[in-house]
């Protein structure tokens, strides 16, 4: 009779331990690395009249997990709380549940950083100018921070090669400094980290014409006046050519006029041959943006006096 009764003892405790514990789920996994989550401990049937205290443990300090949970009468399943470090790589972690003698377990994958979000404001500039690219990741970094490998289709986006996104922060922000270039240029951009990768457009525009101006508008024949030729941005490496054209044989310009490489501005010498009486040439200039006409009037000059301005 006492072997009976002891028989039935263990096997009681079996149905009550090991039969009952069904298995562990999780809300998320993999999961990004700083964020909380929740996972669920099941039982095969409903707790009896004694609640049945389940033992939880984390096989890393990455996770943390209650020291146990319990499924009340008449449930057949508890919820327990995760907490998470963000990681500098993804880590395997193995949580486990334990009801007497029956312990079951589950992977969970606490992930590193990804980028999220990535954009630069403005989206468009001219060559020479600046804008800011601002990398979103979609945890905070970990110690020691994570760096974004920054590439381009083309070197005239002028930024960097990586970012470095700070311990505890979910962004990092970075300048550029653009170059100018010869004609409109889409820079596809791509921000890289732990696999996953985003592109965005930055628009670069290039320089256009803007004004020509002369020193003096009236010459004596015979002598020189200059000529300037503004550009709204600074040239491309190529430089920037300007046409200049002129209406009479009593001027003379050059040829060819290109404002050099990084400067937005350029001089040149108008010539012109004597005159006897006065007469207005009209002298025009322009480029991509604009096209100017000016006149200069050529003067005879005063009896008595010498040729000059």
């Amino acid at each position: 009779m006492r072997f009976i009764v002891a028989f039935l003892v263990v096997f009681a405790g079996a149905s009550a331990f090991g039969q009952k514990l069904s298995r562990i789920s999780l809300t998320l996994s993999p999961l990004p690395g700083g964020i909380a989550s929740t996972g669920t401990v099941e039982l095969s049937d409903k707790a009896g009249k004694t609640p049945v205290v389940v033992t939880l443990s984390s096989s890393s300090t990455t996770v943390t997990l209650p020291n146990s949970v319990t499924v009340a009468t008449g449930q057949p399943s508890v919820p327990f709380s995760i907490t998470t470090l963000p990681v500098a790589a993804d880590t395997t972690v193995v949580i486990k549940a334990t009801v007497g003698s029956v312990t079951l377990s589950t992977n969970l994958i606490v992930q590193s950083p990804r980028v999220s979000e990535f954009s630069f404001n403005p989206a468009g500039v001219q060559g020479g100018s600046k804008s800011t690219g601002t990398v979103k990741i979609n945890t905070a970094a970990p110690v020691g921070g994570v760096k974004v490998a920054l590439t381009s289709n083309t070197p005239y986006w002028g930024g960097p090669s990586s970012l470095l996104i700070p311990a505890g922060a979910t962004s990092g922000s970075f300048s550029v400094t653009t170059l100018p270039v010869v004609g409109v240029t889409d820079a596809g951009v791509t921000a890289a980290l732990a696999g996953v990768r985003i592109s965005t457009a930055l628009n670069i525009t290039p320089a256009r014409f803007q004004t020509f101006t002369i020193d003096h508008m009236s010459v004596v024949g015979g002598s020189s006046a200059i000529g300037t030729l503004t550009l709204d941005g600074p040239a491309p490496k190529e430089g920037f050519r300007v046409k200049v054209s002129i209406d009479s044989p009593l001027i003379r310009v050059p040829a060819n006029i290109a404002v050099p490489s990084g400067q937005t501005t350029i001089t040149f010498t108008i010539s012109t041959k004597p005159v006897k009486s006065a007469t207005t040439v009209r002298i025009s200039a322009g480029g991509p943006g604009a096209w100017v006409e000016l006149p200069l009037e050529i003067v005879p000059p005063a009896t008595g006096a010498s040729s000059g301005h």
